[in-house]
Formats: structure tokens, C-alpha cells, sequence
């Protein structure tokens, strides 16, 4: 059986296509200790509404569901950086839900995702985890907001990662190139990246696709890039899952096009500032 299909009251054979803000989406707009947009899901109305305060208080902005299937739903229509479920154990939609959502590519497979129970027992532990839970937290007052706001923090930061840039190699790149220079080698870098994936999308690279992906990951690595690179070698080490890996190379894309000209324009404030 289909992992969707463990989920209470989702329409048999439907197929959910994210929205391109979802698969652009890279995380927590002000990092992951600042607010995160989290998705509450519990079914009864009362408790649900409290997980909903206890997130707002902490700085948050949650939206909450009543149902496992009304979840995936939103999901898949808006970009969410965690989603938080209070429930009773077993719940087999909940689990069935977070198996779903671990089966998914990125951006959406790599969701946090937060249990809350009435109580953390070993075997709630063991199913939990085991169907791709990161956290199961008590509901008990003596969690509190804390414990809460420290686990999606260290969530956010763990699940989304830092950025798509890695700091030093991009230091040591800009270091001994005028801003023209690093400019002209970025533009080269996204140029040829952008087309390799145009080609493989289209289903027509030059060569295998492991071959392209791997291109694409040695060219983004030249000018410091982290995310889109994963996302490149990530195909390359699997290019059957074309369709299900490209999306996510597209939307690193993006993403590292705008991350590096805010990282030249913060270069050459720096520079300027400095003369």
C-alpha cells in the first residue's frame, strides 16, 4: 500500500503537486532561531488551539489542521518550515503522515517534523522515530514553551541547514578576484549549471545524466556553493530519480542566483567602506 494511503480521510488515487513556492522554498526566511512558519495538526479542537498559543507566544506562526489528510494538503500549497502534531499514540494516521512526508523529495521530505503526546513512553518513542518523527515532546506542563521553541530551533537548523553558501570556500574564492572577476564567475558557474538542468529537464543532456548532474556539481563548487552542489551530486548518484531530483536542483538554483549577488553586494558595501 502506497505510504498516502495510510493517511485517515485522503481521497484514494489523488496526487498532490507542490506549488512552485513550495519547491523554492529554502527554510526560515530569518534562520532557524527566528520565527518559523509551523503547521500544527491535532484533531481535537481544544488542544490544537493551545499548541497554536504556546507557538505564538514563543514567536511563532502556526497554522493548524484538524485531520492528517488536510495536512499534507496544506503542505503541499504553502511552504512550511515544521510541522508540530499533537496526538495520542498509536495514531496511525499521524505516523502514516510522517512516513509520507519522508518519502518526499526535498524540500518537502526534509519537513521537521514534532510529536506531541500525553506521555513519552519507550514504545511511543521507538514508532515514532522509526516512521520519521525527529522529536516526540510531553504536552505536560513541564515541557512548556522551552523545550518546544529549543526542539524546532534545533530542528530548523539541523533539517534546513545554513544556507546555500559555504562561507570559507566563497571567502577564499572572492579573495583573489576583483568584484568584476567574481561576478563574471558566477554568472559563468549559474549559466552552465542552469543549462545542464534545462537539458536534463527536457530530456536532453549532452551526455548521461549522471555525467550532466555531475558537471553542474563541479562547476557550483567552483564559486562556493553548498546546497545546489548537494542537490547536483545528489542526482548524480542516482539519475533513475531524474524527475523526483530535479526539482529540488531547480529550486537551489534559485535560490543560490539570489544568495550569491547579495553575497557580492555585501563584498564590495564591505569595500567600499573600507576605502
Amino acid at each position: 500500500m502506497a505510504a498516502a494511503g495510510l493517511l485517515a480521510g485522503a481521497p484514494s488515487g489523488r496526487r498532490r503537486v507542490p506549488t512552485a513556492a513550495v519547491l523554492l522554498h529554502r527554510g526560515p526566511a530569518e534562520g532557524p532561531g527566528g520565527p518559523l512558519a509551523v503547521l500544527v495538526l491535532v484533531e481535537l479542537a481544544a488542544p490544537r488551539q493551545m499548541l497554536v498559543e504556546r507557538l505564538r507566544r514563543a514567536g511563532h506562526a502556526p497554522v493548524a489542521v484538524g485531520a492528517a489528510a488536510a495536512a499534507l494538503d496544506h503542505l503541499h500549497r504553502v511552504p512550511c518550515d515544521a510541522l508540530v502534531a499533537g496526538f495520542r499514540p498509536p495514531a496511525p494516521a499521524m505516523l502514516g503522515l510522517a512516513r509520507t512526508i519522508r518519502a518526499l523529495p526535498p524540500p518537502l521530505g526534509r519537513l521537521p517534523v514534532i510529536g506531541v503526546v500525553p506521555t513519552v513512553t519507550q514504545q511511543a518513542t521507538r514508532d515514532g522515530l522509526g516512521a520519521g518523527l525527529d522529536l516526540l515532546l510531553a504536552e505536560a506542563p513541564g515541557a512548556g514553551e522551552e523545550g518546544l521553541t529549543e526542539g524546532l530551533a534545533r530542528l530548523a537548523a539541523w533539517r534546513w541547514g545554513p544556507g546555500p553558501l559555504a562561507a570559507q570556500a566563497r571567502a577564499a574564492l572572492a579573495a583573489g578576484l576583483t568584484a568584476e572577476a567574481l561576478e563574471a564567475r558566477d554568472t559563468a558557474a549559474i549559466r552552465l549549471a542552469g543549462d545542464l538542468a534545462t537539458a536534463l529537464w527536457e530530456g536532453r543532456p549532452a551526455g548521461s545524466v549522471a555525467a550532466a548532474a555531475e558537471a553542474a556539481a563541479d562547476a557550483l563548487a567552483a564559486i562556493g556553493a553548498r546546497e545546489a552542489v548537494d542537490a547536483a551530486r545528489a542526482l548524480a548518484a542516482a539519475p533513475a530519480r531524474r524527475n523526483a531530483l530535479l526539482p529540488p536542483l531547480l529550486s537551489a538554483l534559485v535560490a543560490l542566483r539570489v544568495a550569491l549577488r547579495r553575497d557580492r553586494e555585501a563584498r564590495l558595501a564591505t569595500a567600499r567602506g573600507a576605502g
